[in-house]
């Protein structure tokens, strides 16, 4: 986890160093987020599983939405906080106090104290081995399988909308970068404040109800997004949306740490980020192509009841999957 903060660290140093020698383009931007974005992938799952084995099992559940809330916290106050230094400071102070930020986290990091790591192998386990064997213990869960079914559904048919806001702002509302910053930030706002209430919901609800509910709204939720006839009803909705998207992950996630031992945890977490990050991909390049043919209203509204369909057979013929989150 160290290590990924101080490879993040690196990159956005370079960023600041290339605005401050006036050398920074589009296309070191592109490389430096590519670069970022693989950073994230390799390293966040052991995030996770650093959460999984500092918290007690029954508060995984609060401790990752609490993670989710101050992430969305960020996603809001970050980038309102950059502009408004920016309009009194050069871009490269910016990128340069952003790069010393993450000390405060590597700070943090020196504080953790989490179990005792597990002994390692003789024999170390090689890169598709060890992916192997994560399908293998998935396939012989069935809430495990369940929750990755569920993610990769979620991402190819849900998770697009986060990404095509200036699709719904400019392209179907005909309206300007102001009301894409609006869907935005109403839909961090929304899973700012689901994080934050998630813990008292899974104890009223219990986690298992909670997840399950969340999955059968998401579905029409996203659909009354895509289908809103006015830019304030889609604010609105988008909205519901991010606090069910948040509640829907977080579920899952938990789902999948909760019920690994603690060798398996980073593994599990990082199958389950592959097929968030793969299936988010595959979802904003698909939609996005048939949008420009079909329409974005019946492509993007399709998508999200396709998502209410697949949840409402997966609820019926799998429904021991939902049960098994309890135990």
């Amino acid at each position: 986890v160290g290590l990924g903060a101080l490879v993040q660290m690196a990159l956005a140093g370079t960023l600041a160093a290339l605005a401050f020698t006036g050398g920074l383009t589009v296309r070191w931007v592109a490389v430096i987020s590519f670069l970022n974005g693989c950073a994230v992938t390799l390293f966040m799952p052991a995030f996770s599983a650093l959460i999984a084995v500092s918290v007690p099992k029954e508060d995984l559940h609060s401790a990752l939405s609490l993670n989710s809330a101050q992430a969305n916290l960020g996603r809001i106050c970050g980038p309102a906080l950059a502009a408004l230094l920016i309009a009194h400071a050069d871009i490269g102070w910016v990128l340069l106090l952003n790069t010393l930020s993450f000390g405060a986290v590597m700070l943090a990091l020196l504080g953790v104290r989490g179990a005792p790591a597990a002994a390692k192998p003789a024999v170390p386990e090689g890169v598709w081995a060890g992916i192997a064997r994560g399908f293998q213990v998935a396939r012989a869960d069935e809430g495990l399988l369940m929750a990755m079914g569920g993610t990769l559904a979620i991402a190819v048919c849900i998770a697009p909308f986060t990404a095509l806001a200036p699709v719904m702002a400019i392209r179907v509302f005909g309206q300007d970068a102001g009301a894409t910053s609006m869907l935005v930030t109403a839909q961090g706002t929304g899973a700012l404040l689901a994080a934050l209430g998630a813990g008292t919901l899974a104890d009223r609800m219990g986690r298992a109800r909670l997840l399950e509910v969340s999955l059968l709204l998401i579905g029409p939720v996203a659909a009354a997004y895509w289908l809103s006839p006015s830019l304030g009803m889609a604010t609105v909705a988008v909205l519901l949306l991010g606090a069910l998207y948040m509640l829907t992950l977080t579920g899952l996630a938990t789902l999948c740490q909760a019920r690994v031992s603690g060798e398996l945890q980073a593994r599990i977490a990082s199958l389950n980020s592959m097929l968030l990050f793969v299936g988010f991909t595959v979802g904003v390049w698909s939609q996005g192509a048939l949008a420009d043919r079909l329409g974005v209203r019946p492509v993007m509204g399709g998508a999200a009841f396709g998502f209410l369909l697949f949840t409402v057979l997966l609820r019926t013929l799998r429904s021991r999957g939902f049960a098994a989150y309890e135990t």
